[in-house]
């Protein structure tokens, strides 16, 4: 097959073609102006060659040269051999130039041209021959053994799929471009030893950032300096590499106009301290990719500090070591509509928003659509007015997160359950006389005052609790038993609050043990354990003033030594005390239930 026509020296400027190949066809259907500025016609850089250079002496081999392969209409018109079809060399009639045609062979194009490697071999699509023409046109005027030695090592180190190297190629046409052992090789080594990754995480980072590759080893050097050295971030080199697989764009991001300043801001501006940064890049490192003056400042400034009057040393702090992804929402489209809803509709204050976004920055992941869905849900479906639901979203925002549906609604079931059911175990027994709607306003002031019971575990925590507590109270209560765990949770909500191993179950035994009524958990439980100690003990000297001495136990109540000691104690137990209540409430305030 005959066909393959090149410009010789005597042709100097630019010639326009229809199509190059079967593969441009669809692209270049129509001839086009002869002009510099047409952006598919003008084809800088690119030469087909046969057999191979030394062949063609005389010839521009790149940026001079331009190549158009078409079956001839004279010599092969009608055969079927026709692979490459179609092409038309367009030049102004004017012009003096110079047409030789070869003879080809057209099956071992491939294995000397680089076009035909890539398209027949590698097997890339057009769309991709195209990109790496646009991007990276001096490929095409390569040797195919060339470029199969590139692919070849990219194979050999990582054991990349051919799938996978038609990713790596498609995103980033200029790896083609690089020396195999001068830069390729070089700069995968540097990754395996300096940051001592395996070759399946070299695998994973350079499939998910294939331009790490094209760095130099002093710019790669220079970064891990950065994040390593004291005066940087005073990462491990082991942290450096878990943050590097966490966020391989980090490597890409300039150190004097990017990684710098940002740290800068963040260290100096807000305020971070070094180690408590450091735990916040490693939550989320993408917060120093984020541009200064469009994310970090709009943000952690405008929106954190002077919308929300958030102090910078504290609050900021706070928010961005508790949940630093809150940085990646867009706060046009989402932060900002979500704290109008709260401000303007739900009729927080600003301090009060602040208060929740600071006890729940996740609220931030969820939708306005679902923040409206689960207020609507309080509202009309449990019943709550306007400032119950106030409440329950100022001192349990994280019911945003829970599914109505599916485990808010059979807690309350059985809740209510539990309150007007003799049998709890059963499932069934007598019900007390309170209609429905009596029943559903009892569940709702138990809710308001506590309103955590709606994130507790049914089955490993709400109903444990109710049940030992039903046990407890109708137990060790004389005369009338319906209705006393009703009376009890309405007097204190909070009881369900606590730890039931560690605060409800020790104090109840203590409380039967002295004599006192198992209600009396109610006034007992909420004390700090010295101040507990100390009202258990007067009960105990109470009833011995009245002739009546308990059974007490010495691990029912401490001696006067023992209770000297618990006067005494330090301010690290009385803290560490308070850790087994999940959250505080205060019993005198007025509830919102009516």
């Amino acid at each position: 097959m005959s066909g393959l026509l090149l410009l010789n020296k005597s042709r100097r400027g630019h010639a326009f073609v229809s199509s190059i190949a079967s593969s441009f066809q669809n692209r270049l259907e129509q001839p086009r102006p002869r002009s510099t500025h047409c952006r598919y016609d003008y084809l800088d850089s690119i030469i087909f060659t046969a057999k191979n250079h030394t062949a063609l002496p005389g010839y521009y081999n790149f940026n001079e040269t331009l190549a158009s392969i078409f079956p001839s209409n004279t010599t092969t018109a009608g055969t079927k051999e026709q692979t490459l079809q179609q092409d038309l060399l367009l030049v102004p009639s004017s012009d003096n130039f110079t047409l030789q045609t070869f003879d080809l062979d057209v099956n071992e194009l491939s294995s000397k041209v680089s076009y035909f490697y890539l398209l027949h071999e590698l097997g890339l699509s057009q769309d991709i021959m195209w990109k790496i023409m646009h991007d990276a046109p001096s490929v095409l005027g390569m040797t195919a053994v060339n470029i199969k030695q590139k692919v070849q090592v990219l194979q050999f180190v990582m054991d990349l799929s051919l799938d996978e190297i038609k990713r790596t190629i498609e995103r980033q046409p200029s790896l083609l471009q690089l020396s195999a052992l001068e830069n390729l090789a070089p700069t995968m080594d540097w990754f395996l030893d300096s940051l001592v990754l395996d070759r399946n995480e070299l695998r994973q980072l350079i499939l998910a950032q294939p331009c790490l590759l094209t760095l130099s080893e002093s710019n790669l050097e220079q970064k891990l300096g950065f994040f390593t050295s004291k005066r940087g971030l005073g990462f491990s080199v082991d942290e450096c590499r878990k943050l590097l697989l966490k966020e391989p764009r980090l490597w890409t991001s300039g150190i004097k106009n990017g990684l710098l300043p940002r740290v800068r801001f963040l260290l100096h501006e807000i305020g971070i301290p070094r180690t408590i940064l450091r735990v916040v890049v490693q939550k989320n490192p993408r917060i120093l990719l984020y541009s200064l003056q469009q994310n970090l400042v709009p943000k952690l400034v405008n929106y954190c500090i002077m919308t929300l009057q958030m102090g910078p040393t504290k609050d900021v702090v706070k928010l961005l070591a508790t949940y630093p992804q809150i940085l990646d929402y867009n706060l046009d489209r989402h932060i900002l509509p979500i704290t109008t809803y709260f401000i303007n509709d739900l009729d927080y204050s600003v301090h009060e928003f602040r208060v929740i976004l600071l006890k729940f920055p996740r609220l931030m992941t969820y939708s306005i659509e679902k923040i409206k869905y689960v207020v609507g849900y309080l509202r009309y479906e449990l019943g709550l007015n306007a400032d119950g639901v106030k409440r329950v979203l100022y001192q349990a925002p994280q019911v945003l997160g829970l599914d109505m549906e599916g485990n808010v609604a059979p807690k309350i079931k059985y809740l209510q359950n539990a309150l007007f059911k003799v049998d709890l175990a059963e499932g069934g027994g007598e019900i007390d006389e309170y209609d429905i709607e009596a029943q559903r306003q009892v569940v709702r002031e138990i809710i308001v005052g506590m309103p955590t019971i709606l994130n507790l575990s049914l089955k490993k925590n709400l109903q444990l609790k109710l049940d030992y507590l039903q046990n407890m109270l109708e137990g060790n209560t004389p005369g009338r038993k319906n209705g006393i765990l009703r009376e009890t949770l309405l007097l204190a909500p909070a009881l369900l609050g606590y730890s039931l191993d560690k605060r409800i179950q020790p104090r109840m035994e203590q409380i039967v043990n002295i004599g006192l009524p198992p209600s009396s958990i109610t006034v007992g439980i909420t004390f700090a354990e010295e101040k507990y100690q100390q009202w258990l003990q007067r009960h105990v000297d109470k009833k011995a003033k009245q002739g009546f001495a308990p059974a007490v136990n010495d691990s029912t109540v401490e001696g006067p030594n023992e209770n000297k000691k618990m006067r005494g104690a330090s301010r690290d137990q009385v803290l560490s005390d308070r850790s087994a209540r999940v959250v505080s409430w205060d019993r005198e305030r007025k509830l919102p239930i009516k």
